[in-house]
């Protein structure tokens, strides 16, 4: 029994694992708590997260960006090839 019971726990939570709605509440989760944490005392240590470095470096060769500067440019993307899409079917 405890076999059967175990499997449809795991069942369970494949389902919800691959459901469309959990992206919607990881998202929303998410949001407010960035919300939260962005108004709260220590808001300055959010906003210094977006200006973490990240990169990498191979030999001499090294590349490196702000998580802000990311997040910038993939937006600047983003809609760029939305309004190509707009654009294809006018």
């Amino acid at each position: 029994m405890a076999v059967a019971q175990s499997s449809d726990t795991q069942g369970m939570f494949t389902r919800f694992v691959r459901s469309e709605a959990t992206a919607s509440i990881l998202l929303l989760a998410c949001t407010i708590a960035a919300l939260a944490w962005a108004n709260s005392p220590r808001s300055e240590s959010y906003f210094r997260l977006g200006h973490t470095e990240l990169g990498f470096k191979i030999g001499e060769a090294q590349r490196t960006r702000s998580l802000h500067d990311q997040t910038q440019l993939d937006a600047i993307s983003n809609l760029r090839r939305a309004h190509k899409k707009c654009s294809r079917r006018g």
